[in-house]
């Protein structure tokens, strides 16, 4: 069985962020949707048992992963205006 972080990086690509912590996250077994608002997401793992699940963790990695990509990205900007 998977831990939850592996699903977590498996559904990141599931993943289309929001504006203001939002996020929703297509799910790999069947056509649901879930919907993510800051810390609350509408899968029965975080409702009922109000763990940290595998969609909220797969929000914070893409989250993780665009700012991360960004910040890559206005790097090699200031590079060039340095070299210029």
């Amino acid at each position: 069985m998977l831990r939850s972080s592996t699903k977590a990086e498996l559904l990141k690509k599931y993943v289309t962020l929001g504006p203001r912590n939002t996020a929703t996250v297509q799910s790999q077994s069947s056509d649901r949707i879930y919907h993510i608002n800051g810390d609350d997401c509408e899968c029965p793992d975080n409702q009922e048992r109000k763990n940290y699940c595998k969609h909220l963790q797969a929000r914070d990695l893409k989250q993780l992963e665009e700012f991360t990509k960004a910040e890559a990205e206005a790097s090699v900007i200031l590079e060039k205006m340095e070299v210029n």
